[in-house]
């Protein structure tokens, strides 16, 4: 759901529009009131009320008839609300309305029951762009509660903010014009000016404070910022503390007991050969890795000898490029391929580790990397990234400002050509895992629209680039040894981490 903050940004817009002469003060703040008032239903969550009962949070307290009952109560109001009782109906009720629809725009929990009591079916927009806040005070100051607050600032306050702006400027032009008329004077201009740069300045902090709250938060990475480049001994400090991260998981896995279940892996029994791309995408790791530390303890740990029944060891580099290397081995009489594509670098990086020095990082046949991963999804069994959510919008393989992480969300234009391969028949892809925070949310609806045919490996929170790799590993070395159940969740499950985040979703989960 929006924070409290947000709901009453419609009835402050609306009251801009209509004017104090229309829409009172003691009016609006009773609507203000009742903007917020659907959400009392929250605290069946601390009495045990189930969240998807009638009583449960977006049940009935979010409905049309319950916004249709508080505006009736404000019929026999209306002389002291000093409005007339049809506006104070009408504004009561679209008030009320206003915070399930705002609800219905989230990007998840349950629907909102906009006909209860008389029926409790949950509703969805088929537009969703607002991050939902969690529930809690405490909750709301956390890194999610202020990545929901940032898309809020962009998608609700702002275009209410334009609309008070704009109808405030309108009735400021025609009483100008008035009086121009009567008096020709040019004091009234000043006024104009004086009356909506405050408004204006608003504006230009609240976006101010999304770009600011975007990028310290990390749901569009540093703003564009170009980050010095490495020196050899903070490149290598990085690829060590890579390799011992992969290292004490691999040794996890090694201890784990295992519980094959071949039956669950036979779409990927084929005669041919066992193809996986896994893609490292933007890190903010001082915005300056870039997937190439990760890439490179990866295939530290897949070339290492191996040790008891584990299957993520014994290959062998084939190639090397700068975005790519290339590894092979033969597990049960079968050849299996790995290929591990890093992301961009920035411009300030490049002289140091001999990279183009602008554009998107280029192999040896001029693909880029997002070209690698769009194909990838056609021609590779499997398909592991590892990056950045970035709220949905986009796969991160470079460095991006908040504000485009925003839009990117709503328009969803960079999404186009991943479904789109996704879509294209015949594919070999049977496996993908998004090893990145909520990945679950973020795409598991768009995915399976695409591909039905998928098996999904997605994230139930947030999860941090070093738990990723290792979740990663632990999600190669159970489809290797073809674990199932308990095994396989384990697997996944970050030494590092001891609360798992991940989820395995098998066809039609």
């Amino acid at each position: 759901m929006p924070t409290v903050l947000t709901h009453p940004a419609i009835s402050l817009a609306v009251r801009a529009v209509t004017g104090d002469t229309v829409t009172s003060s003691r009016l609006l703040l009773v609507a203000g009131i009742c903007s917020v008032v659907p959400d009392v239903d929250a605290v069946g969550f601390l009495m045990g009320v189930p969240y998807e009962s009638l009583l449960g949070h977006r049940g009935l307290t979010h409905s049309l008839p319950f916004a249709l009952l508080l505006a009736c109560c404000a019929l026999p109001l209306a002389n002291r609300l000093d409005a007339g009782r049809w506006w104070a109906f009408a504004f009561v009720f679209l008030s009320t309305a206003s915070h399930g629809i705002l609800d219905a725009l989230t990007d998840d929990g349950l629907g909102v029951a906009f006909f209860s009591p008389f029926s409790n079916h949950r509703f969805f927009l088929p537009w969703r762009p607002i991050a939902a806040s969690p529930i809690g005070i405490v909750e709301a100051f956390s890194s999610s509660g202020l990545r929901a607050f940032t898309t809020e600032l962009v998608l609700v306050w702002l275009p209410c903010l334009l609309v008070a702006v704009g109808a405030r400027t309108v009735r400021r032009l025609q009483s100008v014009r008035g009086r121009e008329r009567r008096r020709g004077t040019a004091r009234d201009r000043a006024g104009l000016l004086a009356s909506i740069w405050p408004a204006l300045l608003i504006a230009t902090a609240l976006a101010g404070a999304s770009i600011f709250v975007g990028g310290v938060e990390g749901i569009g990475g540093p703003n564009g910022h170009v980050h010095p480049s490495l020196t050899p001994d903070e490149d290598q400090a990085m690829r060590t503390g890579a390799i011992e991260s992969l290292e004490r998981q691999a040794a996890k896995l090694a201890a784990l007991p295992g519980a094959s279940c071949p039956q669950d892996f036979s779409a990927l029994e084929t005669d041919h050969t066992l193809r996986i791309g896994m893609f490292y995408g933007y890190d903010e790791h001082e915005g300056r890795d870039h997937g190439r530390a990760n890439a490179h303890a990866m295939a530290h740990v897949l070339t290492s000898e191996c040790r008891g029944d584990l299957a993520t060891c014994g290959f062998s580099i084939v190639s090397r490029s700068k975005s790519v290397v290339e590894l092979a081995s033969t597990i049960g009489g079968r050849r299996v391929e790995v290929n591990l594509f890093t992301s961009s670098a920035a411009a300030g990086e490049a002289e140091a580790v001999g990279l183009p020095s602008s554009g998107p990082e280029l192999d040896s046949s001029g693909d880029s990397v997002q070209e690698h991963f769009h194909r990838e999804l056609i021609d590779s069994d499997i398909v592991f990234y590892m990056g950045h959510s970035r709220l949905g919008g986009s796969i991160g393989f470079e460095e991006q400002s908040g504000v485009r992480t925003v839009v990117d969300s709503l328009l969803r234009l960079p999404m186009r050509p991943v479904l789109a391969a996704l879509r294209q028949r015949p594919s070999r892809l049977r496996i993908l895992g998004m090893f990145s925070c909520e990945s679950k949310r973020y795409f598991r609806e768009d995915f399976r629209g695409a591909n039905p045919a998928l098996s999904l490996i997605v994230t139930t929170g947030e999860i941090a680039y070093g738990p990723a790799e290792q979740a990663s590993l632990g999600a190669l070395e159970a489809i290797l040894s073809k674990s199932c159940g308990r095994a396989f969740h384990e697997s996944m499950i970050p030494v590092s981490e001891p609360n798992p985040t991940m989820t395995y979703l098998f066809r039609g989960q």
